[in-house]
């Protein structure tokens, strides 16, 4: 791995630190701690680069003979020594993407999970190693939970308006409220940007997503044949469409507890 020429100075009990080419500045009760936050602060500045996809920097500065005279200006006399950034976890960034993914606040995870926030920005240190799968895959459980809730509710929402607008006002009226299964019932459809389509109605289960972070969606129903079909893709790629089917008067409702076993 490259390293990084770091400048490091102290002033009776101030510490503080600087590896110029990465443009990173730390500072620390005494020079262990920032050596080490100069490693940390290299790492978090490489996956930088890394995610705006610019080339890393060389490390060309090898000792203060290298230096810019400007630098020196602010850093006189400087102790130095070849930084190697800090190992990175990967998985705790992957974390760290859920968790942005879903919207929530590391206080409001930690509420649905039974733990405290440190606990939850623990897991996304990307210094951190100490993760355990039972506490990853409750987390997972409580982001998917949360995240494919909101993206259902979110759909479901769209479906609504979609079924307001072509149910006649004066049904609505007689029926009350809109409803897929009852007075005024709507079919719903997906259909593909090749023509494919599949007709459904606003069911949970008739409308699921891949995963947290995917925008993959599967539309359970019939095809215009009436045969029974699933269709999948992004969730942008379909055309949602409503189809009223006319008002229907409500049937009397049955007790139960006389229908034949």
């Amino acid at each position: 791995m490259t390293q990084y020429l770091g400048l490091h100075i102290h002033d009776g009990d101030a510490h503080s630190g600087l590896i110029p080419e990465l443009r990173v500045t730390v500072t620390g009760k005494d020079c262990e701690q920032v050596r080490q936050r100069l490693q940390q602060g290299a790492a978090l500045s490489l996956l930088e680069y890394d995610r705006q996809e610019l080339p890393r920097p060389e490390g060309q500065y090898r000792s203060a003979d290298d230096l810019p005279a400007e630098i020196l200006v602010d850093f006189p006399n400087p102790e130095t020594e070849l930084i190697e950034p800090a190992d990175v976890n990967t998985y705790s960034l992957h974390i760290e993407q859920l968790v942005q993914a879903s919207g929530l606040s590391d206080s409001e995870i930690a509420r649905r999970m039974g733990t405290s926030p440190a606990a939850v920005g623990r897991l996304q240190d990307p210094f951190y190693f100490g993760q355990t799968l039972a506490t990853v895959e409750k987390l997972q459980r409580t982001l998917d939970k949360a995240t494919l809730g909101e993206r259902q509710r979110g759909l479901f929402d769209e479906l609504g308006r979609l079924a307001l607008a072509v149910v006649p006002a004066e049904d609505r009226k007689r029926a009350g409220p809109v409803n897929q299964w009852g007075r005024t019932p709507v079919q719903f459809s997906a259909v593909a940007h090749d023509g494919r389509a599949v007709h459904f109605h606003n069911r949970l289960y008739d409308v699921t997503y891949q995963g947290v972070l995917s925008a993959v969606v599967h539309v359970r129903g019939v095809d215009d044949d009436g045969r029974p079909t699933i269709i999948s893709g992004p969730m942008d790629s379909f055309q949602w469409r409503a189809t009223y089917l006319g008002f229907q008067p409500a049937e009397p409702q049955r007790d139960s507890r006389h229908l034949p076993a």
